[in-house]
């Protein structure tokens, strides 16, 4: 015969009345499951999370690096309009001694 109940005792330190409480097998599988459930949507909300965090921190680091290149970018723009000045001067100068 199988047994459908196990039960549970609980002795507290203090002088109070120890408990007893009947669980049914069927009940306590339940709580289980839902447990072990609840632990692996957890550790999976975890793992989701955590690399959520690193691809964050990583588009911070990229949005720094696009506003630094951006940077040298328009450096690099105004020297190249410098040496293409500098190089319409150089012709215009070349003229000019040409005709001395």
């Amino acid at each position: 015969m199988r047994k459908e109940t196990f039960t549970v005792i609980v002795v507290p330190h203090d002088p109070q009345k120890t408990r007893n409480y009947k669980v049914r097998y069927r009940l306590f599988y339940v709580l289980v499951t839902f447990v072990f459930i609840g632990l692996a949507a957890m550790a999976i909300f975890v793992a989701t999370y955590g690399r959520l965090l690193l691809k964050a921190r990583e588009s911070v680091v990229l949005a720094g690096q696009v506003e630094e290149l951006t940077r040298e970018n328009e450096q690099i723009g105004e020297v190249m309009r410098n040496l293409s000045e500098l190089h319409a001067m150089d012709l215009k100068v070349g003229r000019c001694s040409a005709l001395i």
